[in-house]
């Protein structure tokens, strides 16, 4: 998958992830070529969605997460959901 449609600023453009096996978690991941600073990441759900949850996790190695925040998207979501952090966090790769 191009994960470049996932952060291309058009709601229209979608991303369709296969189903997780059960044990495996699934993420996005998304590198950066130099530090970024976050505190809200907005996440739209795709036509056709169940209720889907989750975490975001940053990291500076992409080896090693921390997890920032957990998430929770209702099945009537139908725009961007804006999920803020606690604090603004610093990584170059980022999960959800």
């Amino acid at each position: 998958m191009d994960a470049s449609q996932l952060i291309d600023g058009d709601l229209t453009t979608e991303a369709v992830l296969p189903r997780p096996e059960a044990g495996k978690p699934q993420y996005v991941q998304v590198a950066v070529d130099s530090p970024l600073t976050v505190r809200t990441v907005a996440i739209t759900p795709g036509k056709g969605f169940s209720d889907c949850a989750g975490e975001i996790e940053v990291s500076d190695d992409g080896s090693s997460f921390r997890a920032l925040r957990t998430f929770a998207i209702p099945r009537n979501q139908s725009g961007p959901m804006y999920v803020t952090t606690e604090k603004p966090a610093t990584g170059r790769y980022f999960r959800v």
